[in-house]
């Protein structure tokens, strides 16, 4: 598995060229994949979208989706590649579920900045997180479904 999140990283390595220290690097360079010095990629790479509060999970064969408000799900692609059923609610499958979630937990806990965050934030596919040092407040930062679908730049503003 790999993530494209990896790009930024990967670039750099294959060029030489140094990254700096970044504890929120989303990616990790697979150069060493791509040259086949390893066969190895990622044990489970995560969906990173910061359009509300879904966040998800896959190691190839199973995806978890972890939801801040509502139901998780869980989707083992081996039997079910559309996605059809859902066995978060499942008991013979809360190991897997639980150990996706573990996964997911352990990558954002060094990555998440609570400023760039839209986690737990009621977001709806038409807003989009804008960095806390442009000055946004969170009426203008966000759209919800009830927003018009076109926001309006004030002029003289770098959005």
């Amino acid at each position: 598995l790999v993530s494209a999140t990896s790009l930024h990283a990967t670039l750099c390595d294959l060029a030489g060229v140094d990254l700096p220290p970044d504890r929120w690097r989303a990616g990790e360079s697979v150069a060493d994949l791509l040259l086949g010095r390893t066969d190895q990629g990622a044990e489970a790479v995560v969906v990173t979208s910061e359009y509300g509060g879904a966040r998800l999970v896959t190691d190839g064969r199973w995806a978890y989706v972890h939801r801040h408000h509502g139901l998780d799900e869980l989707y083992d692609h081996a039997t079910d590649p559309q996605e059809r059923t859902d066995l978060a609610a499942d008991p013979a499958h809360a190991a897997t579920r639980d150990r996706l979630r573990r996964l997911l937990e352990e990558w954002y806990a060094p990555r998440e900045r609570a400023d760039a965050s839209a986690w737990g934030r009621h977001v709806t596919g038409f807003g989009q997180v804008h960095p806390v040092h442009r000055g946004r407040p969170d009426h203008e930062t966000y759209a919800s479904d009830h927003a018009p679908h076109r926001l309006v730049r004030p002029p003289g503003r770098d959005w």
